[in-house]
């Protein structure tokens, strides 16, 4: 389920792009809110349609390299489970608990938008209605830190409680998804999420 918080306060609106720093900006939003973490729907919004309608806040979402993206999906929802022994939530894609990561990926790439889970929908699909995004700030995971205070300056949001150490990434090192690649997959990504590539730049770069 998408998450979709508004400050009528403030007047802005957060749209959440899964495996793209969700959960710590989702904690940041919800203190300057004054809710819980896990109260988040007291604060929602209930479709992307409300937000298109909403041109007097200020709405902004992150989006992130989706080859990265898509690697670290892979390595927290079909790894985690064997790893660390999280719930598996995707079997209803005919995905199993550590299949190939060559795998996933084919089958990522056979599942449109409107049928596929938040952690791997494309990034521009979650941010638009009718095909038009209706964000008005785009921050991106590469730059997170920087992007944040874009947002953070205007709206005196709390700091992110980031490090940059997660389960799929190492200290600075942006391209840790790369060694997982063949041509082919590398193109089934740039098929897949062709409308991300497009509307937010992103390149494969060798």
């Amino acid at each position: 389920m998408t998450r979709m918080l508004v400050s009528h306060e403030s007047r802005f609106v957060w749209v959440a792009v899964a495996k793209v720093a969700s959960m710590v900006m989702q904690e940041a939003v919800t203190k300057k809110l004054g809710i819980g973490i896990n109260d988040w729907r007291i604060c929602s919004i209930p479709s992307i349609a409300h937000v298109a309608c909403m041109t007097d806040y200020f709405r902004f979402g992150f989006v992130r390299d989706p080859w990265a993206r898509l690697f670290s999906c892979y390595q927290d929802k079909i790894v985690g489970p064997v790893l660390y022994g999280r719930d598996f939530l995707f079997a209803e894609f005919g995905f199993r608990p550590g299949m190939r990561f060559a795998d996933f990926v084919r089958g990522v790439a056979e599942i449109p938008d409107e049928q596929a889970d938040d952690h791997f929908v494309g990034q521009f699909y979650a941010l638009s209605h009718q095909r038009q995004l209706v964000v008005d700030y785009v921050g991106r995971f590469e730059n997170l830190c920087a992007d944040w205070q874009t947002v953070r300056q205007r709206f005196d949001l709390p700091p992110l409680a980031w490090t940059p150490m997660d389960s799929t990434r190492r200290q600075g090192d942006y391209e840790f998804h790369k060694p997982h690649y063949t041509p082919e997959l590398i193109d089934l990504v740039a098929n897949r999420f062709a409308d991300d590539l497009h509307h937010f730049g992103y390149r494969y770069s060798q």
